[in-house]
């Protein structure tokens, strides 16, 4: 974990989301308490699947943060160490869901706001185009955000220059010839592809009522032995970790099926996709933590493999060998930064 000194009370702070489709969005904060979450009932929303719809709570007092995990189901990542509440550092980063966030000390001098428009009156930031760090938006903002205040500079181009008047026939002619390439585009321009859907602890809900439902009406046909019955309850339990998006556990629970009922199939059938999604998501954190590495972002290099590692749990593993190996450096060099 970092040493950088825990924030003084003469300074304010913000979080910089460092990852996810609300990359570079800063918000500041104001408000003795702020929620973060997936729910749109938070002073920030958290644009990201594997958050939980109230996830995190951060609270400031004396001049120090604190953050307290709500969700009890996921833990938070702070520094790459799990924590359910502690303070957090200036410079450091904390993790909810799949997403990084990092602690700054907010700018003072009202010389260096011409420079961005003052953050953040965004509190719900639009997942379908990604808002770049400290953009104002006319919204009405948080009353735990800072309110929008936009800097101009003033303009000291040379004067107006009269143009010659155009005659009608031109702008006609241009009016045509604009129509004429919005329609191409719109014709023949790559069709937006839709959201995918992702699935509600509701509707995962349902979906084993309705799994539950169907097996009693079988055990009325036929009588399962006592190990059949135990791996419907595995599975169960398995087809809902899979619905909230953990895997690890997931594929635990449908290998421990399949061990009471090798001829289950639906249990082999999830089994084979929890795999899928776990493996998609090691590689792209391999990615993303060679990426912070090649860059010198050592933080989030750390914070990157040490997610492989714990979805892993297995030093005998390749990737599990590489992981560690650069995180290790990342962690010598972060240490010596200081």
């Amino acid at each position: 974990m970092t040493t950088a000194p825990l924030l003084r009370p003469e300074f304010r702070f913000r979080i910089v989301i460092m990852n996810g489709p609300d990359k570079g969005t800063a918000y500041k904060l104001l408000a003795n308490r702020v929620s973060l979450g997936r729910g749109d009932d938070n002073d920030i929303v958290i644009n990201d699947p594997k958050c939980s719809r109230q996830h995190a709570v951060l609270e400031i007092q004396n001049g120090e943060v604190e953050i307290i995990d709500v969700s009890h189901k996921n833990m938070i990542m702070v520094d790459s160490q799990k924590f359910s509440q502690t303070k957090l550092t200036t410079g450091g980063t904390f993790t909810i869901g799949a997403t990084n966030i990092r602690v700054e000390l907010d700018a003072q001098d009202d010389q260096q706001m011409d420079q961005f428009t003052a953050s953040v009156a965004v509190p719900r930031p639009m997942a379908s185009a990604p808002i770049a760090p400290l953009i104002s938006m006319p919204q009405q903002a948080s009353p735990n955000l800072e309110p929008t205040r936009v800097y101009n500079k003033p303009n000291l181009g040379s004067p107006r220059k009269h143009k010659a008047k155009r005659s009608p026939t031109f702008y006609v002619i241009v009016g045509l010839i604009g129509a004429l390439i919005i329609w191409i585009v719109m014709s023949h321009g790559p069709h937006k592809p839709q959201d995918i859907p992702i699935t509600t602890d509701a509707q995962v809900e349902s979906t084993i009522k309705a799994f539950e439902k169907r097996d009693q009406e079988l055990l009325r046909q036929t009588q399962l032995t006592p190990q059949q019955r135990q791996a419907q309850i595995y599975y169960l339990e398995g087809f809902r970790d899979y619905g909230k998006g953990q895997y690890g556990p997931a594929i635990t629970e449908f290998r421990a099926a399949l061990s009471m009922n090798p001829q289950y199939e639906l249990a082999g059938r999830y089994l084979r996709m929890a795999q899928m999604q776990q493996d998609r998501m090691i590689q792209e954190d391999m990615i993303a933590g060679r990426q912070y590495h090649n860059r010198g972002s050592y933080q989030l290099c750390v914070a990157s493999f040490d997610i492989v590692m714990t979805t892993l749990n297995d030093p005998n593993n390749l990737t599990y060998r590489e992981a560690k190996a650069i995180r290790d450096e990342c962690a010598l060099r972060l240490k010596g930064s200081f």
